[in-house]
Order: structure tokens, then C-alpha cells, then sequence
């Protein structure tokens, strides 16, 4: 089939002595078969099969040929033959299968075809089902029986659809699909072959497009182009050559239906195209492993490549045969290097089986063993290793940022198993022995793996002193205290480095001041261990008053003693000058029972240092009251032991004052006392006071004040 193009020019012809006649004729046209495929839509279902798509007959038997497809009236068909040699598409000749006239497939991309006839109906039920597609027209439908002799079938086949058009193909597409079933097995239990690589998803505009009009790209990677005008079929669009492709169980009979149907409407016709010769039933060597895929082989990776069961077997690399390959079996390693792998297997029978492979390889992650260090207190504990620590991630990965720390196994044997073992908590990874870790890095490009090893050092800590609490006695101020590190390796200080809070760096430091004081120890490992020192402020107690009370001994008192300061305090009482390093002979309570009258020296030592006071007190032996009534009993009044005491004397008179401060009475220490009378007549009832003044056993002069009562 041709098409014939006209194209009308216009020309001013001009000739000597002539007057100007314009001509408007056909200069020419221009049969396109050199430029757009060709089609032949009257080749039989069976001629299709074994002479067109079949690749290798002597591998498998083909039976039990069918086809359906559009009835139109002139005898077109909606499925043939294609010849595109000499044109741009990427097959050379193969079926095509479409959903409208095969005669209106060649381009060029001249405008939308929609080819239809009436009664054509669409996808049968199973197809239906299988595919998703309830509400279809126009199905083309290839059938056949097959039973191959090896383990894989796979054909290539690229499809292409009016439908990719910007503003339809975000939500429209016609149906397509290659049903595989063992012939044995019912209709549901087809499944579809034609998928995107890698997936579940069937291809079609929907699923495989570049960018519409209301949608962004999907699988772009599988597409190929939107066609211009000179294209070499008149469809919008198409997709890349993709690859069909299923395992099969060598002699046992399949069934495969080739089928392609409008969904919703009978117009935007599309096409599949298979291509002649690519039916196989060969080998399957696994997957290329390239570098454009993000498959290709590690360098320290062991391809084993395995071609099956065969009666001989020859392995090539680039076409050439291996030397000595003649195995079931090849190992593909880097030193074999990149290239395509392929091998021809005899299996009797006149079957010559061949299977190909293309191996890229990709150098492995460089990464760098190291040692982590951690310190603990002594050898009985456990260290504790970050090994997600940033600065020892990149030491490892030298600071490439494509390199991936995976993950961290505590044993080979965890690395080694399946599923591996990795840690749960690498960040905080405990162990109480030297030992390596292993780390498996991923190249994030090309996902090869590379192991490092960290070697786990356990250091000790320095031993050191726990925090302590230390006084300052300010009364001493500017006077200092020391401060030690606490470093208990006493024999080897100056192996040792200190960094104080104050920023010094010697063992111990001189302070006179209250505050918190750290030191820092690091020993020759690198270890270091801190401790603080709080220092508080302590001073020499000041002794505010002595406080006297009666007991239910007539002789005795009880005495509390008051005392000001910022320190924590012991007391003691008569306390020989000799003794007072001992503290069992004092007390924390600041008060004492039963004590005599007269002289007494009171102690009192603060706990945390500070200056030792001691201080004298005299208790006056006097009555509490009086009644001047002439009676015989408590007539008067007087301090009883006074100059009675050799250990105090009084050097002055005692005077007595009334509640308003006016001197009442003045009488000797060792007088007759006071007779309640003021001027000759007796005061008021009323509280009285006196004062008089001593001289201790040291010399020292004392003011003594108290008071009683006149009744």
C-alpha cells in the first residue's frame, strides 16, 4: 500500500515576445514507500505466527491458530504484516494488531485515524477480566498454542495510540494485553505479560506518557516519542521497545492470546507492533545489570551465570566464544569485565537454545578500617561506642557524601546470615571487651556494598575523687584554701592534665572565695573524668546573748546560748583548753541543763574550720523576788555570790532601776541588800533591774544585767 501526495505550484512563465500567462499545474508526486512502513492485512493467523513472529521453531511446537478482528467491507483487516525497512521505526518488519483498519497505520502523522465497522465487538470475558476493562469495542484478537522445549519465552512489541495526544492522554487509553495461561488451565487463570518492566502495572497511554495537559510524566523512562508530521506511522505517539517476557515449563502446552480493543468509544485508534523473529524460546540469563539501570555489578561481585539443563553449551562474550566455557555454568567476575554474555545450548531435538546478558560493572565503595576509643572507670565496666559518631562516619567514607553507612553488625556471622542481624542501637553500643565492628556502606549511585571494620578500643578513665563539699572561713579572708583534683593515681601526677574552671592547669588550686570549682583530668589515652568542689562560706560563731532559766534545783540553771554566724557549730562547756580537738566532748545543742551558778567558760567550734571561740559567763545567784513587809522572809534583796566566787569580784556597786530607767537604790556587793524602799519609802510593786560590774578570774571586766520582782 502507497500513498500519493500532490503538491500544486504556481509559476510566471516568461518568454521572449510573449505577453505573461500563469500556469497553475501538478508538477508531481511522491510515493512514500522508502519513507513510511508498508502493510500486507491478508496473511493468515498461522503465517503470522510461524513465519513472522516465531523465532526459533526447533524449540518449541506451535499449534491451534486464531484470529479475529474487524469485518470491513472492502476485505481490509485489522491486523497483518509490516515492512519498515528503510524507515526510522525501530522494528524492521513484524505483526501488527490494531483496533481499526491496518491500512490506515503508514504515516505520515497526517491526522487522527479512527477506523470502525459496525457489530465489531470488543474483548471477550476472560480478557475482559483479566485486564480490568469491561466496556470495550473493536477487539483484534491473535491465539495460539505453544510448547517450548526451554524454560523462557519472551517477544518484543512497542505500542503506539492516537490517544497520546496533551489533552487526552492524562485520562483516556485504548486496551491492550498478552495472556498467558497453561492450555490445561481455566480461562481465569490468564495473567498479562505485557507490563512495565520491573512491575505489575499494565502498559498503556494512562500508565506509560510524558507530560498533558493535566498531568506530569509517568514511566517516561519507557517512552518514546510524540510523532511529527514525517513519521513513519500515523499515530500520535508510541512507546520504546518493551519486552514480554514469562517463565515457562519446558514441555508443557501454553496458550497465548495476543489482543488489543477500544475502551469506551470506537474512535483514537491504536496499534501494537511485534517484532518478526522475536518469539524466543530460549534461555533466560537474568536481567542486564547496567549502569544507566542502576543495576550493574559490583566489582568484587561473582556473576554465576546459568543456562540450564543442555546436552552442550558454548559461552561468548561480545559474539566471541570463551575459550574453554563450555559448562552449564559461567562466573562473570571484573576481570572477565563489561560486556554482552551470551551461550548456545544444544538440546537435542534440532532445538539450539541461546540466552544473552549485558554485565556492566562498577567499582565498590573505598572505605577505611578504624579504631574508636572509649573510656570507662575500671576494667570490670562496660564502654559505651557512638558508632553513628559524624567524624567517625567520615573517616570511614573518606567524606565521599555518595557513600551510605547502612548499617552495623556485632559478628560476621549477624552480617553473614538470613535475614542479617544488624544492631538495634548503634548510637550507644555497649561492650565490655576489645573487639571490631563490622559496617556495611552502600554507594548510593550504584548500590554496591563495601564491609569496614572498626576496631573498639576500651580506655579507663582517670580514678578520681567523687564531689566534695568544702568550707571557707571568711573570717580568715584573704587567706586561701587548696583545692585537689582528686586524682588518685597519687604516684604519677604529673602524667596527667588539669583544666580547672578557673582556667587553671595545675594539680590543685588556692581559692578564697565561696563558689562551684571544676577540674577536668585527661590522662595519656586521651580519657578524662571531671569532679566539682563546692565551696561554702563558713564563719567563727559570735556569741548575741545567753539565756537563763530557772530548774527544780535551787543551785542550778539551764542556759541557751545564742550565737550568730554562717557556720554549722558544736558546743561545749567548761571544756579544758587541752581538750578541745575532741569532739566527743561536745554537743550540737545549744543549750545545757543543771548548771551551777557562777563562773563558766562556754566553747563553741565550728565544724568546718573556722576559728575556735570561747568565750566566759557568769551566773548570779540572786533571788527573783522580794516582799519588804517587815515579816521576817524575803525583806530584802542581793546578789548572793558575789565576792563569794573567788573566780569573779565585783568592782563596782549594783544599782537598781525602776521600769522608767530612774535609779531607785544603790547598795554594796556584800551589803545587807536592798529594802524595797526608795527615799524612805517603799516603791510599787513592779519588775526592778540591776546592773553591776565584774572582774573575772582572767582580769576581764563584765557587765551582768537582770531583774526581779517586787511583790
Amino acid at each position: 500500500m502507497c500513498k500519493l501526495i500532490y503538491y500544486i505550484y504556481t509559476f510566471n512563465l516568461i518568454s521572449m515576445n510573449k505577453h505573461l500567462t500563469t500556469l497553475v499545474f501538478l508538477i508531481f508526486s511522491q510515493f512514500i514507500n522508502a519513507q513510511y512502513i508498508t502493510v500486507d492485512d491478508q496473511r493468515t493467523a498461522q503465517d503470522l505466527i510461524e513465519n513472522v513472529l516465531l523465532n526459533n521453531t526447533g524449540c518449541a511446537s506451535v499449534s491451534n491458530f486464531t484470529i479475529s478482528g474487524g469485518n470491513f467491507a472492502n476485505g481490509d483487516n485489522s491486523y497483518g504484516y509490516f515492512d519498515a525497512a528503510g524507515t526510522t521505526f525501530p522494528f524492521q518488519e513484524g505483526l501488527i494488531l490494531s483496533n481499526g483498519r491496518v491500512n490506515d497505520v503508514p504515516g505520515p502523522n497526517a491526522g487522527t485515524i479512527s477506523g470502525s465497522v459496525a457489530g465489531w465487538s470488543g474483548l471477550d470475558a476472560s480478557s475482559a477480566a483479566v485486564l480490568g476493562e469491561p466496556n470495550t469495542n473493536n477487539a483484534t484478537t491473535l491465539e495460539f498454542d505453544f510448547t517450548p522445549l526451554v524454560g523462557h519465552m519472551s517477544f518484543e512489541y512497542i505500542f503506539a495510540s492516537e490517544e497520546y495526544l496533551p489533552q487526552y492522554l492524562c485520562d483516556f487509553s485504548d486496551v491492550f494485553g498478552f495472556l498467558l495461561k497453561k492450555a490445561s488451565e481455566p480461562d481465569t487463570s490468564y495473567v498479562n505479560i505485557a507490563l512495565i518492566p520491573g512491575t505489575t502495572t499494565p502498559v498503556k497511554v494512562t500508565t506509560v506518557h510524558p507530560a498533558g495537559d493535566t498531568c506530569g510524566p509517568l514511566n517516561e523512562a519507557y517512552f518514546d516519542a510524540i510523532n511529527a508530521f514525517g513519521a513513519p506511522i500515523d499515530f500520535e505517539g508510541q512507546t520504546v521497545a518493551l519486552i514480554a517476557e514469562s517463565d515457562v515449563e519446558p514441555n508443557v502446552t501454553y496458550h497465548i492470546k495476543l489482543t488489543i480493543a477500544d475502551d469506551g468509544d470506537d474512535i483514537y485508534d491504536s496499534a501494537v507492533f511485534l517484532r518478526a523473529g522475536s518469539f524466543n524460546i530460549g534461555t533466560d540469563l537474568g536481567d542486564d545489570r547496567l549502569l544507566a539501570t542502576n543495576n550493574a555489578a559490583c566489582g568484587d561481585e561473582y556473576i554465576v551465570l546459568d543456562a540450564g539443563v543442555a546436552a552442550s553449551y558454548q559461552w561468548f562474550k561480545n559474539g566471541v566464544p570463551l575459550a574453554g566455557e563450555t559448562n552449564q555454568t559461567l562466573v562473570v567476575t571484573s576481570v572477565l569485565g563489561d560486556g554482552n554474555y551470551s551461550v548456545t545450548l544444544d538440546l537435542g531435538g534440532g532445538c539450539l537454545s541461546q540466552g544473552d546478558i549485558d554485565i556492566e560493572f562498577t567499582p565498590t565503595p573505598t572505605v577505611n578500617d578504624v579504631v574508636a576509643t572509649s573510656c570507662r572507670l575500671v576494667a570490670t565496666d562496660t564502654a559505651i561506642f557512638d558508632l553513628t559518631d559524624a567524624a567517625l562516619v567520615n573517616s570511614i567514607t573518606g567524606g565521599n557524601p555518595d557513600y551510605i553507612v547502612d548499617s552495623y553488625y556485632k559478628t560476621m556471622l549477624d552480617y553473614n546470615s538470613d535475614p542479617q542481624v544488624p544492631l538495634t542501637a548503634p548510637e550507644a553500643f555497649e561492650t565490655a571487651i576489645h573487639q571490631p565492628v563490622y559496617v556495611k556502606v552502600v554507594d548510593s549511585n550504584s548500590g554496591c556494598i563495601s564491609l569496614a571494620t572498626i576496631d573498639l578500643d576500651i580506655l579507663e578513665f582517670p580514678e578520681m575523687l567523687d564531689d566534695e563539699e568544702k568550707y571557707y572561713c571568711t573570717d580568715t579572708f584573704p587567706q586561701a584554701i587548696t583545692l585537689e583534683s582528686g586524682n588518685q593515681d597519687v604516684n604519677n601526677l604529673l602524667a596527667y592534665t588539669y583544666n580547672w574552671s578557673t582556667g587553671e592547669t595545675s594539680e590543685s588550686i588556692t581559692v578564697n572565695t565561696a563558689g562551684d570549682f571544676t577540674v577536668t583530668v585527661t590522662n595519656a589515652d586521651g580519657c578524662s573524668k571531671s569532679r566539682t568542689i563546692h565551696v561554702l562560706e563558713s564563719t567563727t560563731a559570735v556569741v548575741q546573748n545567753v539565756m537563763v532559766s530557772d530548774t527544780r534545783y535551787p543551785d542550778r540553771v539551764s542556759i541557751q546560748i545564742l550565737v550568730q554566724g554562717q557556720g554549722d557549730y558544736l558546743y561545749g562547756l567548761d571544756i579544758n583548753p587541752l581538750d578541745v580537738g575532741d569532739d566527743t566532748l561536745f554537743q550540737e545543742e545549744n543549750a545545757f541543763d543543771n548548771v551551777l551558778y557562777g563562773e563558766h567558760t562556754i566553747t563553741i567550734k565550728d565544724k568546718n574550720g573556722c576559728s575556735l571561740m570561747q568565750k566566759s559567763i557568769i551566773l548570779l545567784e540572786y533571788q527573783k523576788f522580794i516582799t519588804p513587809n517587815g515579816d521576817g522572809n524575803y525583806d530584802t534583796w542581793n546578789i548572793d555570790n558575789i565576792n563569794t566566787n573567788e573566780k569573779f569580784q565585783a568592782i563596782s556597786d549594783v544599782h537598781i532601776f525602776d521600769r522608767y530607767g530612774r535609779m531607785v537604790a544603790e547598795i554594796k556587793p556584800n551589803g545587807i541588800g536592798w529594802d524595797g524602799k526608795y527615799k524612805g519609802k517603799l516603791v510599787t510593786p513592779d519588775n526592778y533591774w540591776f546592773v553591776v560590774t565584774l572582774r573575772n578570774y582572767k582580769g576581764e571586766l563584765i557587765e551582768k544585767r537582770g531583774h526581779f520582782i517586787v511583790r
